[in-house]
């Protein structure tokens, strides 16, 4: 189920759900904070007006007189949001202040001497809730002499009004719940909008693959990237693409030319075969056409095993490379061509170098490249010519292999086109038995090896091929 999300939803809604939590537990613990730090102010604010009123009553002498009204008594008598109570020992009610309304001075009253909890301990803070409004009060014990010095105690209930106070909390309350939800909203949209457009070239990209022509494989993406990991992934997608294109043209042609040379060779085959078989023949023509088979079939295995040879290095299924001396494999190739050069009645050039050059291998694909020049230079030198073949050590420390011919050569045309598979330059003047694989499978052995072959020809002057070997 997860794994058929788009990409765009996992991204973008882990994130979301991060901030929604994260804005959820910041405003609550803002609001949490200020409610503390409203309790606070308003705490204070209660005892220091608790103060207030016990200071009121010592600027009389002796035994307060609630009759005389100076001008803190009489200010914070008829404060309305302010109410105390006075009581003696007896818990006779001796004054109550004037400024709260008539029904809130009866509820107060009742509230702090008909309280079902214990009464409270001096400076204890207690809150009394009337309806709609909430007060917070608090006691204190203030003492005096009287007329004949007895110490007299009575006891100061004061109480503020917190209602405006609890109603301005609950509307910062509601403003950061709002305001939390709406930032919420806010950073959730941008981070969607981000992230959608951020992953909407990943999107345009798979749609852009799933367009894709298995029968004609080209792709293209217009839009531009937007991050360093988007052009990479979109460059190594394109050059992908470029080099399974060509693959697939070089496979089709591969193909196209195979089919073509070994068409060639089986009908050849299948001919001969229909006309032995449509007549009882003395031996000698049954020898005769079984010749021109075996012909036909060494011809086949030798285009196969060509191709086989190709194949191998395109996969790069190569052995181990081993010190090899190159003396010894240009012998043994020499003497595996002698009879066709004798055929051709060639003259063959080669003098054994005393010096044995060694270089890093594999002997059977050397051996295989080596003979495929060698093959070719007799193949495209006329009857009567000549090969030579030189083995020595170039001026930067190489070991060089030439093979020359004065065959028919080639152009520069030609020459670039020298090393593709199924070329063979100028077919009207080529050997018929060439396949055009010779050259190529030596190039692709020689260029595993670390070598480097360089062309000369001229048409009409013949070829040089020079292979530089990196020395052992």
């Amino acid at each position: 189920m997860w794994n058929r999300v788009s990409l765009s939803i996992k991204i973008a809604g882990p994130l979301v759900l991060m901030e929604i939590l994260g804005l959820i537990f910041g405003g609550f613990t803002l609001i949490a904070k200020i409610e503390k730090a409203r309790a606070k102010e308003m705490d204070a604010l209660l005892m220091g007006q608790a103060d207030l009123v016990e200071e009121s009553f010592r600027f009389s002498k002796g035994p307060p007189d609630f009759n005389d009204k100076h001008d803190l008594f009489g200010e914070l008598d008829r404060n309305p949001k302010i109410f105390f109570l006075v009581m003696n020992d007896a818990s006779k009610v001796l004054y109550v202040s004037k400024g709260a309304k008539p029904a809130v001075q009866k509820e107060l009253s009742d509230a702090v001497m008909t309280r079902p909890d214990r009464t409270p301990h001096l400076d204890e803070l207690f809150d009394i809730i009337l309806g709609s409004e909430k007060w917070r009060a608090t006691k204190e014990n203030i003492e005096y002499k009287d007329s004949v010095n007895n110490l007299t105690r009575w006891r100061v209930y004061t109480a503020i009004d917190e209602t405006a106070s609890v109603a301005e909390l609950n509307t910062i309350r509601q403003m950061i719940l709002v305001g939390a939800l709406g930032l919420a909203i806010l950073s959730s949209l941008a981070t969607a909008a981000i992230v959608l457009l951020t992953t909407s070239n990943l999107r345009l990209f798979a749609q852009s693959l799933a367009r894709i022509n298995p029968e004609n494989p080209v792709w293209t993406f217009p839009v531009a990237a937007q991050s360093s990991e988007e052009g990479l992934l979109f460059a190594s997608f394109g050059k992908m693409m470029s080099e399974m294109e060509t693959a697939r043209q070089n496979q089709k042609l591969f193909i196209a030319n195979a089919s073509h040379e070994l068409k060639t060779p089986v009908a050849g085959m299948m001919a001969a075969l229909e006309v032995l078989l449509a007549r009882e023949r003395s031996s000698a023509d049954y020898q005769a056409v079984c010749r021109d088979l075996l012909k036909t079939v060494k011809d086949l295995r030798r285009l196969t095993g060509a191709l086989l040879d190709t194949s191998l290095i395109e996969g790069g299924k190569l052995q181990p490379y081993l010190s090899l001396p190159l003396n010894d494999i240009v012998d043994a190739v020499l003497e595996r061509w002698k009879p066709s050069l004798k055929l051709k009645a060639m003259d063959l050039k080669w003098k054994r170098p005393a010096i044995v050059y060694s270089i890093l291998g594999n002997q059977e694909l050397i051996d295989v490249a080596i003979s495929n020049l060698i093959d070719n230079a007799i193949k495209y030198t006329q009857e009567r010519g000549c090969v030579e073949i030189t083995l020595d050590r170039a001026h930067d420390g190489q070991v060089r292999l030439a093979i020359r011919d004065n065959g028919i050569g080639m152009g520069a045309e030609e020459r670039e086109k020298l090393g593709d598979i199924f070329f063979r330059a100028d077919v009207s003047r080529s050997n018929k038995d060439s396949f055009g694989l010779g050259f190529a499978n030596a190039k692709k052995i020689l260029q595993s090896h670390g070598a480097k072959l360089v062309v000369n020809s001229k048409p009409g002057k013949g070829t040089e091929i020079n292979i530089f070997f990196p020395s052992a």
